[in-house]
């Protein structure tokens, strides 16, 4: 037997270059991997809080509604006696020279919009003043102090009737009206983000007021008004908002409008995708619009909608480019029954749907049973819609989170 010394040196073997350089390539394939599923989970994580957060957020929102709201703070259009709504307002069938183009059922509106402070409103030095910027108030008129929707021709109306009999109009010593005195029921940007600011437009009362200094919220909505049946409706829509410029507390953006913008509103009459009919939950014709354009953002992914029923609509497979293809619904639109004319039994009137006048609509309300009426009036099919916009003139990005339609 030959024996080794002890003091032998052993040959010891290492890894080659190539050895380390495809060992390195490996691991770095792994390291891609996972970190391509970190933005996916990230947004999962948030989609998920979103989809809890949505229902909170709209619960609060109409719990704060409810507090400074009664449904008898509410009126009918047809009181405000401007020419064009009574006595005609209440007749089924179309009435030439008027502005009520469509039946209703009498006393009812379609969904109004509240007004909006301007978001340059007053003194940037003024807490008060700043304080009400980006605030609704449900029944302002149209002034330099709000902006407001206008449910007739004649100027001079509030956006959403009030109840004249509560709030009547104000009388002088002869007994004569000196005009309407709508009620003040305003709720500030401040009251309609989540985590709710506590009101006061500076974080230490003892320093000197910075307007910038306000808290901002995670979440934000906004709302709409609808009497339909008698009962008061209000639409109420959640959102998220993305400011990578970082400009301060978010405000609604109320630059060069004229009529409130959140919900926007879209008229389908007339656009490529046109009227939503009942059965299908795929909407041809979508594919020939640039989803970059505000009128097209209701086809963004995941967009909530409601519309001039009172459905709500959700998007499944939406749009971000012009070369996707067509929109498709998570379901398909609900359909609206119509029953007999008071006035013409044999003529169906759609007696459960309200009026609405679309900016591109002209309906021809057809003495006919046998022939299907066109516009909002025909069965199954969504005409108007309102959403939120997926950006504003700021640059912002808005993130719909939910909508929901409930009895105030």
């Amino acid at each position: 037997m030959i024996s080794v010394p002890k003091n032998t040196p052993r040959k010891r073997f290492g890894f080659s270059l190539i050895e380390l350089l495809l060992a390195i390539f490996i691991l770095g394939i792994g390291i891609i991997s996972i970190a391509a599923l970190l933005p996916a989970g990230i947004r999962q994580q948030q989609r998920a809080a979103d989809d809890l957060i949505g229902p909170i957020v709209a619960n609060n929102a109409l719990t704060l509604l409810r507090s400074k709201l009664k449904p008898d703070d509410f009126g009918y259009c047809e009181v405000f006696d401007y020419g064009n709504w009574s006595p005609n307002l209440c007749d089924f069938g179309q009435v030439s020279g008027t502005s009520n183009k469509w039946p209703t059922i009498c006393g009812d509106w379609m969904w109004r919009r509240p007004a909006f402070v301007p978001s340059n409103f007053g003194d940037a030095a003024n807490p008060i003043d700043v304080t009400l910027r980006g605030a609704i108030d449900i029944f302002g008129y149209p002034d330099a102090n709000h902006i407001a929707e206008q449910w007739a021709a004649t100027a001079g109306v509030p956006g959403i009737p009030y109840n004249k009999e509560k709030f009547p109009n104000e009388i002088d010593s002869d007994g004569i009206a000196l005009g309407d005195r709508p009620p003040v029921i305003r709720i500030t940007a401040a009251e309609r983000q989540y985590p709710m600011w506590d009101g006061d437009p500076r974080v230490n009362v003892n320093v000197a007021y910075d307007p910038t200094s306000r808290d901002g919220g995670k979440y934000y909505w906004d709302c709409m008004f609808r009497r339909y049946e008698q009962r008061i409706l209000v639409a109420i829509f959640v959102y998220r908002i993305i400011d990578s410029n970082e400009t301060g507390p978010y405000l609604v953006d109320t630059t060069n409008w004229q009529t409130p913008q959140l919900p926007y509103y879209r008229a389908l009459v007339g656009s490529s995708t046109g009227a939503w009919s009942a059965g299908t939950n795929v909407l041809s014709g979508s594919e020939t619009d640039n989803p970059n354009e505000p009128d097209n953002h209701w086809q963004s992914v995941g967009q909530w909608m409601v519309d001039q029923n009172g459905h709500i609509h959700r998007v499944q497979r939406g749009r971000r480019r012009t070369s996707d293809e067509e929109v498709k619904l998570v379901s398909s639109p609900a359909t609206v029954m119509v029953s007999p004319s008071i006035t013409n039994p044999s003529v169906a009137a759609p007696t459960n749907v309200n009026w609405w006048e679309g900016a591109s609509q002209d309906p021809q309300v057809i003495p006919n049973p046998n022939t299907p009426f066109v516009g909002m009036v025909e069965e199954g099919v969504v005409t108007d819609i309102w959403y939120l916009p997926i950006s504003d003139s700021l640059s912002r990005t808005i993130v719909p989170i939910f909508a929901t339609v409930e009895e105030l």
